[in-house]
Formats: structure tokens, sequence, C-alpha cells
């Protein structure tokens, strides 16, 4: 809404400018970055879902500014807010933001991030809320930790640039070599030159949004039918068992023990745990409660501590289940077919760090056996100290391994132990990584020397523009090629950092999607996706890029053969007509037909067997000496097609008694005929070792 108009009007992001008050309603998303003026809560507190930048779900509470006189009637009114906001300057750290509003009685309202909305996330619980933009556009916190798009290119096509120079050379120099005989033919000879891709409804009574000292979330609902008051608990094991009421009979204790020893039998198997619990409240605890509850959330001094002891004082007394969160189908079982495959897998989340080890060992990236490395440090010379520390140790245990399998076994000259280094999973907090990636702390190379000694890595807390940094010192210092599969709007960074970006389709939106190489829905099918038709396609590219450097050397190569017998004017043994079409039909067909459907393997081997993978990740097919034994190959069929043609001809006008001169006319329909042959027996040979 501009300060000129008196109604709200729908407008394109694009077109929101700093300044803008925006009307919002439950479940839209946020267009740029905004401070909260009015909300449909009477005291000012809206929910949103911040999935889209960190990957949590759980709804985070926001507040609107206090202490300025808007009267706020049942419609807000954008000409009551004459104020000029003073903010910092745009930055990439999602959880900081300051500034303040100064009044006309020379008092300063302070704003902070919980006054603060961000771009991507998503309102909820909240009916409506109006704000005003203090960001728009690329200064937005999303779109600052979110990287631009760039060209990709894949080391087969890297590789294939550099040998399309050489063969620029090497023309370069036959066209010196011709220029050069060509004058001296005219010199020796006089010749002239001649040019020529069942809902069930509640009323929700209030909701207590998950914090990390609580570790659990609720909400107070009423039943539609029975009307009672019901308090329903989410949240980590210990958070929910402390809280069950103690009044309760023998039968009762007996299924809290179970419950206790089912959870301990999830954790032995690297399952995530979630415990569920409720309470049935009376109509004088919930009123009671109510009243504290309010006082505690309009308090101006020590509102969290308040808010946290209200939370508290309802979530006691409450009754559990226990559930298990299960990953996708096949998500464990992809991770280890990836491995056998040869490829490292490191996993950014946003998560906690107790959340995401567990499902670190749900999803079979850590194994029960692993030695897991933890780095958390609070300080820069903490964590220098820490690397350095687990570095040292782990030289330690690899120089104990080695010796002990010199005094334990008989270890040829020259050879290795045969017993196999112990498996160790890296686990790093997200304010360690913001010691490591800081160019100033000299920490990135010895973080990676300890990542390389590891099987798995774990990145917890980790934001967007982390993922795509931690992404860019892999490929750059370890020289590696790099994948990243993401589904939100926070892998958007990494997933165009990466060599290859593998989006998926789900209920974090498309922006992923939008901004990936590749697409899939599940994450099971990125199994098929690499290990099947990876390795088709790089096959197939590898060999007939060969197949094409050899074909066009071949031709090039037996037109300055002709040169010797024409004085290296320039004149082509073939026909006009021929050249045309040598690339459009005669060599075309063939490649494209095994390009699309030609299978090394069948998909059933590739599936079961994925170290076949390794021929593509190694590029043992397409090498730098498999371009220049292409290029001697196309030499040395030249050199006999066109010599031994002209041998012929040569011979048989001898017999005819016309000529010592080669009949050139005879030389190149023979020459033509044989080389198209030569050409496709070429091909042929290509396809049979594919």
């Amino acid at each position: 809404m501009g300060r000129d108009q008196n109604r709200y009007v729908k407008r394109l992001w694009s077109d929101v400018r700093v300044g803008d008050v925006i009307h919002l309603s439950c479940n839209e998303v946020i267009p740029a970055d905004m401070v909260v003026l009015n909300s449909s809560d009477e005291h000012g507190i809206c929910f949103i879902e911040s999935s889209n930048l960190d990957g949590e779900s759980n709804l985070k509470q926001r507040q609107s500014v206090k202490g300025l006189n808007l009267g706020l009637q049942e419609e807000f009114q954008v000409s009551q807010f004459n104020y000029m906001m003073e903010v910092g300057p745009p930055t990439t750290k999602m959880y900081h933001f300051t500034g303040t509003i100064p009044l006309s009685t020379g008092e300063r309202v302070p704003l902070s991030k919980d006054n603060l909305l961000l771009r991507d996330c998503t309102l909820r619980n909240t009916d409506y809320i109006e704000g005003v933009v203090v960001y728009a556009g690329r200064e937005t916190k999303a779109m600052l930790n979110n990287g631009g798009t760039r060209y990709k290119r894949s080391r087969l096509e890297r590789r294939m640039n550099l040998e399309v120079i050489w063969c620029v050379v090497i023309l370069f120099f036959m066209c010196l070599i011709s220029a050069t005989g060509s004058g001296l033919w005219q010199v020796l000879h006089h010749f002239l030159p001649s040019s020529s891709l069942g809902l069930c409804e509640y009323e929700v009574l209030h909701v207590l949004p998950f914090d990390s000292n609580r570790k659990r979330m609720s909400i107070i609902v009423r039943h539609p039918h029975t009307y009672q008051k019901i308090l329903y608990c989410k949240g980590a094991d210990s958070a929910i068992l402390d809280n069950l009421s103690r009044d309760v009979d023998e039968q009762t204790k007996l299924r809290v023990f179970r419950t206790q020893q089912h959870l301990n039998t999830y954790s032995k198997l690297g399952l995530r745990v979630l415990c569920m619990a409720k309470r049935v409240l009376s109509d004088s605890e919930y009123e009671s409660w109510a009243a504290g509850h309010s006082v505690a959330e309009n308090s101006l001094g020590g509102r969290e501590r308040k808010l946290h002891d209200s939370y508290c004082r309802i979530e006691k007394n409450l009754s559990a289940t226990g559930i298990e969160d299960r990953l996708q189908d096949g998500v464990p079982e992809t991770i280890q077919a990836l491995r056998k495959a040869g490829i490292v897998v490191w996993v950014l989340t946003g998560d906690k760090q107790e959340t995401a080890i567990n499902i670190a060992y749900s999803c079979a990236l850590f194994q029960p056996n692993m030695e897991i490395i933890k780095l958390n440090a609070r300080t820069k010379d903490q964590a220098e100290r820490t690397i350095n520390f687990f570095l040292q140790q782990i030289q330690q245990q690899e120089e104990l391994r080695e010796l002990s399998q010199v005094n334990g076994e008989c270890v040829p000259p020259g050879g290795q132990s045969s017993a196999p280094a112990k498996e160790r999973g890296l686990v790093v907090d997200g304010r360690t990584l913001l010691y490591i990636l800081d160019r100033r702390a000299n920490l990135k190379k010895k973080f990676l020397s300890l990542a390389k000694q590891c099987s798995a890595v774990l990145c917890c807390r980790a934001t967007p523009l982390q993922k795509a940094l931690i992404v860019r010192s892999a490929k750059d210092s370890l020289k590696v090629l790099t994948l990243a599969v993401g589904d939100g709007a926070n892998d958007v960074s990494m997933i165009q950092t990466a060599d290859v970006g593998v989006g998926i389709s789900g209920l974090e939106g498309r922006q992923a999607v939008m901004a990936s190489d590749y697409a899939i829905a599940r994450f099971r099918h990125l199994e098929k996706l690499l290990l099947v038709h990876g390795h088709w396609c790089y096959n197939r590219l590898a060999r007939i890029i060969l197949y094409f450097f050899y074909k066009n050397a071949s031709f090039v190569l037996i037109l300055l053969w002709y040169q010797l017998y024409n004085g290296f004017s320039g004149s082509s043994m073939i026909d006009q007509m021929y050249l045309m079409v040598f690339n459009l039909f005669f060599t075309s067909i063939p490649p494209i037909v095994v390009g699309i459907y030609d299978k090394d393997a069948p998909e059933e081997v590739l599936l079961a067997e994925p170290h076949l993978y390794s021929q593509g990740r190694t590029s043992s097919v397409y090498q730098p000496s498999s371009f220049w034994f292409n290029i001697l190959d196309a030499l040395y069929q030249s050199i006999i097609l066109f010599f031994i043609t002209a041998l012929v001809s040569l011979k048989s006008t001898r017999v005819l008694g016309c000529s010592h001169t080669p009949p050139l006319p005879h030389t190149h329909t023979h020459t033509q005929s044989t080389f198209y042959m030569i050409v496709q027996a070429k091909y042929l040979d290509y396809h049979i070792k594919c």
C-alpha cells in the first residue's frame, strides 16, 4: 500500500519496495524482509514457519513493534504510521537484526529479530498481519544467502574443450606446413596458386512454540465432541518422560518402563525417536493458566523467562506414547549403494546436533561401530586446538596400526597391511563452521584434511550460505566433483554451487527443483540416476566423442596427403557434395542412435554392482591418452588408406600403359569409398567396445 492510497492492492514480488506496507493472510509466503506493525492477535503476536530457510518445520513466534501510537483499530490505518526506521545494512546473518524508531519525544523504540519476518517464510496460525518492508529484492537475507546461477560444465566437457584446442593447434601446423609446401612448390615448379526439465477439526486455544531449552512444543485444543480442553505435547524423550505424572498405578508405571526400554532399543538401532504426550485440563485449571500466560506474553522485562515458566507450569503430569519418525523409503539403501560406488557422502543440515546424529544413524550414514569425532568449539582458538588434536590422534592411530600389522603379520616389501583402517564419522556444529569458513582463521585446509580421514561427514545447524561455502571449499581444495541434493529453498545456494545439483520435489516447495540440474521425486531415485543413467551417459558420451575426433581427424589428414600431389594448392580430392553430407548424413545418424539407446550393461547389473560406477567416477574410458591414441590411429589409417589406394591406382594405369602419374579421378573415387567404409567399421568397433 502506498501512502497516497486508502486500500490494499495486489502487486508482484518484483514491485515490492522498501517502505511499502504489506498485508498478508494466513498461509501466505512473505515476499520481503519486513517488520511487523500489526497482527490479528490482540497481543500483536504472529507465527511463521521457516522451513524454506533453515529446514525447521516448527513454528517461530514474532512480535509486533511495541511503543508506537498507531491507533490500531479493527483495520490498520497506514496514515497513522508516520515514523522513520533506522536499520543496519543488509547481512547474510539469518538471526541477527537491529534497528530503532526515533520518536518525536527523543526516545527510541528498539527493533530486534523478534519483530522481523524473513522472506520465503510462511505465515501460520495467524489470520493476518501488516508490516513495513525494510529489505527487498536482492538485499533480503534469503537472497544474500543464495549464490547466483552459473554455467556448469562436466569434467568430460572440460577435457574435450582442451583437446579441441589441441585439434586447433594441429590444424594450425597443418596449415603452416601446407603454406610452406605451397611456397616451395611454386619456387621449384613455377605453379600458380589457385583460389578458388478423515480431517478432524479442533479449535486451537494456544500454541506453545518449540525452544531449545524445553526441547518440546505443545498445543492446547478444544475437543469437537466432548468440549474438553486437551494439551498435546511432542518433543525429545528426555523432555517428555521427565514431565510424566508421578501419581499413577503400577500398571501405568510398567507401561512407562516398557516405553523407556523401547526408546533405548530405538537409540541402539540409530532410529530417530519422537515422544508425544497429552493432558486433559479442567476449565478452572485452564483459565487460571491462561490468565497468567497472558500476563507473561505482555510483559516487557524478562518475557522469555516468564513464558518459559508459563509453559512448564502447564506441561506436567502428562501421559506419553512413543513414535518412530521414519525416513523416506530406500534412504539407507541408497546411501549404502552410493558408498559402495566410491562416493563420499556429506550431510549438511540445519537441524540441531542431537537430531542430526539420530538421522545419520537412521539413514546408515553412521554405523554403530564407527568412531564419531565431534567438533563443538565456542572460540576460534578452541576450534583450531580441537582440529589439531584429532589430526594428531588419527596420525598416531595409523602409525600404531601399521606398526602392529608389521609386527603381527608378514608384509611383503612395498606391500600394505590387509587390516582395514577404522571407520570414522565427523560431526561439526554451526558455530564451529563459522570459525572454519572464516578466511582469517586458516582452518579450512586442516578441516578438509580431517574430513578426508573420515568415511562420512555431518554438518549441523548450517545456514544456506555455509552449505554453499562447504561445497565450494571441498570442490576447490580437494579437487573433486561435487553433487548436491536438496529439497528446500535453503538448499538452493548449495545446489547452484555444486558441479551437479539435484532437486527433490516435495513439501518444501519447488525452489530447489527450479535451481537444480536434475529433479527427482524421492531420494531413493538418486541411486538409479547415478548408478544407471549416469553410467550409461558417461560411456555413451566418452566413446562417441572419441569417435568424432577420429573420423574428423582421418578426414582432414587424407586431404593433407593429397596436397603432396597438387602442389599444396588447397584443392580437395573429395567431391563438394560428399564434403557437405559427410557429417550431415554419413556419420551423424549412427552416433545419435548409440548415444540414445546404447547400454553397455543391463540396469539390474548396475544396481547390483555399484562399484561399476567407478568407471565414470575415475574417467577411465576418456583419458588424455585416449585422445592421442585416436589421433595417432587416424594418422595411421589415413596414411594406409590414401597411399595404398594411390599405389593401386598407379599400378592399374601402368598395366594399361597410360601415364606414370596416379590418375587423380580414380584415386578420388577409390579413396572416398574406402574411407567411408573404414569410418563406419570404426564406428562398429566403438559400439562393440561399449
